[in-house]
């Protein structure tokens, strides 16, 4: 092989890896702030929710028919409630904050595990817990998904608004960690 056609292959790697790049970008550009907000929200709620539905059908003897989860929606408005709150308390829809892999998923997984805990704790609104593998299932269930997709998000819907080019001048400690954040 020779350089020109090393040069070549390396090219057509970098094209095809821009390629992505830039669809990934144009789908996230697509989008309002509003819409963004919008889509975390939902996706949210609905894995918070189905994390419930699955911890319930798992690991409780609960019927496994729509009437049955029907009958209990207060549940559902419970736990959606509960994550509202303390979502907005923890300022886990601020789209900078999204966008960045670490703090969304630290400040939603904190979100997440928070409400995974509190919720098991409020009597009359919630499953009878009847095993601790249901709450700590039910917890892992809602923090695992809330971080997944937290991290699918930042990378796939990704925001160069919220990007800075720096210049680090020197070459201590400091600034090698710095470059490494």
């Amino acid at each position: 092989m020779t350089i020109d056609s090393a040069e070549a292959f390396s090219q057509q790697e970098r094209s095809k890896s821009y390629a992505l790049w830039d669809r990934r970008r144009k789908l996230g550009v697509n989008l309002s702030l509003a819409e963004r907000r919008l889509l975390l929200r939902a996706v949210d709620l609905l894995l918070i929710n189905v994390a419930l539905i699955a911890a319930v059908m798992i690991w409780s003897d609960f019927p496994r028919s729509p009437l049955a989860l029907w009958a209990n929606v207060k549940w559902f408005i419970t736990l959606s409630a509960v994550w509202i709150i303390l979502a907005a308390a923890l300022d886990v829809y601020d789209l900078a904050r999204a966008a960045s892999m670490t703090q969304s998923i630290l400040y939603a997984g904190l979100a997440a595990l928070v409400t995974g805990f509190l919720y098991q704790a409020i009597p009359w609104l919630t499953p009878p817990a009847g095993r601790r593998l249901q709450v700590f299932g039910f917890v892992a269930l809602v923090v695992g998904g809330i971080a997944a997709w937290r991290a699918f998000y930042a990378w796939f819907f990704h925001q160069p608004a919220f990007q800075h080019r720096v210049l680090v001048v020197g070459d201590g400690t400091a600034s090698r960690s710095l470059v490494s954040e």
